[in-house]
Order: C-alpha cells, then structure tokens, then sequence
C-alpha cells in the first residue's frame, strides 16, 4: 500500500482502503489521507476517513437467520477461533468444575481451540459432564449457529458479522490485547445499540457467568432484544458492493 501511495502521483490511479474495526488500526489511520475512496464495516469509524461508503464484512457462505429449534433448555455456543481464546475456556471450564448446579437445563457446545485443547480436553474427560459437548474445532458453523440461543466468544469484526447475519444474541468478551484495543471498540459499537453484551475478560468470572446465564434462563427477554438489535450491523453482499464501487469508480 505504501508503494501505492507513493507511485499514485505518476501512475494517476485511484486508491482505496477497507477497514472492518470500529476503530482504525494507525496503518489505516495514516493512509487514509491517501485514498480517494475507504470502505468500512462499522458506520462510528466513517469519521476517521474521507469518501467513506460502509459495507460491512463479507462472511462464510451458509449464514442467515433461522427457525430455531424448540427446546426447553438454554443452548449456549462458546468459541474464541480455531486457537481458542483461554480467558473464555478458563471462565468457562472454572464455572463447571466449582458448582454444576447452574448448569441444569443449560446445553453447551464449546469450541476450545488447537492452543490449550488437550489441557480442557483432560478435564472434561475428568468431569464427565453430560450437558456439554467440546471441540477443538467447528467445522459446521452455520449449523451450530442455528443451533444456539446464545453466543459467548471474542469481537473480532468477522465474528461479529457473522453475529449479526444470524441475528444471534450473544455475550462479548474482547480480547484485552488487540492491536488499539480494537476488540473492545468493536463490542462497544454492538453493546450501545442493544445488540449484546459486552464483558472485559477481567470482569469475566465464573461468579458472573454462572449469575447472567441463571437470569438468561429465567427470563429470556434479553436474548430476544439481542436479536432484533444486532441484525442492524448486518450488510448483505458486502464484498459485491465494493466490487460494484471500484468499478464504478473506475470509468
């Protein structure tokens, strides 16, 4: 992108730039002097660019809301990428092993990532837990999203697009060591609109799980909310619109 910018001047050629955060990484932040057109995913970013046209972040094919299955118990997707995220799984897994009573009527499918997984794996395996199915990876996301009345895992911008396509309420918990705290941003933007819950990994105790999933249970009014309210950041055919864009803005 730097040599780009630099050979713009003679090659007389238009620039543009896609961000996904809500707020910009620096490299962005710079070049966005630079370019004649910048693409976001996030509508609170368009005021660190010129020319910005949001479009939100194209996503896995197979995703979009659905008729969720009836079930009497609360479904729970846990998941932090194919590494995992270990704050998460050890909030999670702490919350299992000191006091399973919470766990009734609840089902969780956890997606604990290549990082740690044979460490979780070891002790699952010890607790035997018969409401809890764990993974090292998800290959069925779409499914698996279907699946779930609620999301708890990372904010990254992919993520969190996914999120919204799905119409998926969910429990946001931003990895405190993105770049610019971009994660944090990121959830903020979804939390403000009603669109989930934002917890910082040091609030995320066991405590506080096991009390926000026994509300979820007895009163499900939130998750509804989630749902209506994220749909919002969804922007269908995103990697269409900005094709669509460029080749407009190249005749």
């Amino acid at each position: 992108m730097l040599a780009a910018v630099m050979l713009k001047p003679f090659l007389k050629m238009k620039l543009a730039l896609f961000e996904a955060n809500a707020y910009p990484g620096l490299t962005n932040r710079w070049l966005s002097r630079f370019v004649d057109v910048s693409f976001t995913n996030f509508e609170v970013s368009n005021q660190f660019f010129k020319n910005p046209i949001t479009v939100g972040i194209p996503i896995r094919d197979g995703l979009a809301p659905s008729e969720k299955e009836i079930s009497d118990s609360l479904r729970i997707l846990v998941f932090g990428g194919s590494q995992g995220a270990r704050g998460i799984n050890l909030t999670v897994t702490e919350a299992i092993r000191n006091d399973g009573d919470w766990l009734e009527n609840i089902e969780i499918v956890h997606q604990i990532g290549s990082t740690d997984f044979s460490k979780f794996d070891s002790l699952y395996r010890e607790l035997k837990p018969k409401n809890i199915q764990w993974f090292e990876f998800l290959y069925d996301m779409p499914d698996r999203y279907r699946w779930a009345d609620l999301v708890i895992c990372r904010a990254g911008a992919s993520t969190l697009a996914e999120l919204a396509a799905c119409e998926k309420a969910a429990v946001l918990i931003p990895f405190p060591f993105a770049s610019d705290n971009h994660q944090q941003e990121n959830a903020q933007a979804i939390a403000q609109e009603n669109g989930a819950k934002m917890i910082l990994q040091k609030d995320f105790t066991p405590e506080k799980l096991k009390n926000l999933v026994s509300d979820l249970k007895k009163n499900r009014g939130p998750i509804h909310e989630y749902e209506k309210s994220i749909k919002k950041f969804f922007r269908p055919k995103s990697a269409e619109r900005v094709a669509q864009e460029l080749l407009g803005e190249m005749k």
